[in-house]
């Protein structure tokens, strides 16, 4: 029952996956800081459709002075449990009139709200991961890489193999 299985397991090992180095690591978990936050909310688009609560960027940057503290206060707990209070990442789908009578689901435009403070969390970390996402990516991981599609790296081998193929039928032996 407890022997050793007959089949031989296939094991990755190092692969030549890059890692993060240990500054980095240290730098990605060091606290965040009153300043990185207001910046977060100073570069997000004020214009979007405002969140759950009515209020959009615009007002948040225009309190900002007055909120930061307490915007602080709920990053610092987000960080330290891994927790949103209640509500926070909740999202609304609200369907939004494209034509002045509509009767049909393609005449509505769905969007979805989602509250600031959850975007500025989500801001902070990509704004972190984002400076080490290239010490992490290898050459070969197309998709990490900025102005490059997903489906880049399949047509790439694609015309590979179809090259391959077409010059071994040209070959005589």
């Amino acid at each position: 029952m407890f022997a050793k299985p007959k089949y031989i397991r296939i094991e990755i090992g190092h692969s030549g996956f890059n890692t993060i180095l240990e500054a980095s690591s240290v730098w990605l978990e060091k606290p965040h800081s009153i300043e990185e936050v207001k910046q977060v909310a100073w570069d997000s688009d004020g214009s979007k459709a405002p969140g759950p609560d009515g209020y959009a960027f615009s007002l948040y940057k225009k309190v900002l002075d007055l909120i930061s503290s307490d915007v602080f206060m709920m990053v610092q707990e987000f960080f330290r449990t891994g927790r949103f209070p209640k509500g926070i990442s909740s999202s609304f789908v609200t369907l939004i009139i494209k034509t002045k009578e509509p009767s049909r689901f393609f005449q509505f435009c769905p969007i979805s709200s989602i509250h600031e403070l959850y975007k500025i969390v989500a801001k902070l970390l990509s704004t972190r991961l984002r400076s080490v996402l290239s010490d992490v990516i290898s050459v070969n991981q197309l998709t990490f890489i900025v102005r490059r599609q997903i489906l880049d790296g399949f047509m790439i081998a694609n015309k590979v193999v179809y090259g391959i193929v077409t010059r071994r039928s040209t070959i005589s032996y």
